[in-house]
């Protein structure tokens, strides 16, 4: 991430936004800066939304005929964490738990976990044995889906128990 004043005297920013096929250079323009920067400096994953511009010339015809490669960039429009973009995304949190040594306690502490992250994301309760399944639906108790949320939630059961759907 870098920052480089423009000849009208505002700042810009860059830097390169990578997954595991590809990476590409991200230009913030001025205007988009100031509501971007604490997103883009927090060294957390982000979700971005920007335009396509593809630099250098068609056809160009670099050294022995060859086509000169366009170079890809994205105009930045939007960014979020991408925490905050999945917990607006989800239907439900679902939490799966098996019913066999289930004690009392556990769904107690489960509750007061629950009950610690208000929101406006339904919980779906997902219980199972042996030789079944139940998803309880109900209505009334509502989370904010958060990374803190689910790292609670695995520390309490000691396993993965619940996910965004």
């Amino acid at each position: 991430y870098r920052e480089r004043p423009t000849k009208a005297g505002s700042k810009m920013a860059f830097f390169i936004f990578e997954d595991a096929a590809d990476r590409v250079e991200v230009i913030v323009r001025p205007k988009f800066l100031e509501a971007a920067r604490d997103i883009l400096k927090s060294g957390e994953p982000v979700m971005v939304q920007g335009q396509v511009q593809f630099e250098g010339e068609r056809n160009a015809g670099g050294e022995d005929g060859e086509d000169v490669p366009l170079t890809t960039k994205l105009l930045l429009l939007d960014v979020q964490p991408a925490a905050s973009w999945f917990a607006n995304k989800a239907k439900a949190v679902r939490v799966s738990l098996e019913v066999d040594g289930l004690a009392d306690q556990m769904l107690l502490t489960l509750k007061r976990t629950l009950l610690g992250h208000p929101g406006n994301t339904p919980v779906q309760l997902e219980l199972r044995g042996p030789d079944f399944r139940v998803c309880l639906k109900g209505e009334g108790l509502y989370v904010m889906p958060s990374d803190l949320l689910m790292t609670q939630l695995e520390r309490q059961f000691g396993r993965k128990v619940a996910e965004l759907v």
